[in-house]
């Protein structure tokens, strides 16, 4: 919903709705099991404290392989600042993308 006539998330069409986001994660797993799902449950953490309307598509790369794992009950809502946030939290381990 627009505030001050600019919308919050999402870039706004020519018939005045609001086109989702996508917030693309990518985590390289270490190979150390505790340190990987620490780093899981703090992106799950920060990915909480922004819901909204917006899709999170979670990859994983192992082994040279990268699986995408949909999260569909995950909503957020996407922004730069939410993207540079888990940009810190993950580090060097990955990275995170918002798509438009």
């Amino acid at each position: 919903s627009p505030t001050n006539g600019i919308p919050k998330t999402g870039v706004t069409r020519t018939n005045g709705t609001e086109t989702p986001k996508r917030l693309s994660v990518l985590i390289r797993e270490s190979g150390e099991n505790d340190q990987d799902m620490n780093l899981l449950e703090d992106v799950k953490r920060t990915l909480l404290q922004h819901q909204g309307e917006d899709e999170v598509a979670l990859e994983i790369a192992v082994g040279g392989r990268v699986y995408l794992l949909e999260w569909p009950m995950m909503r957020v809502a996407a922004s730069v600042e939410l993207e540079n946030q888990l940009r810190v939290v993950i580090g060097g381990r990955g990275h995170a993308k918002l798509e438009i």
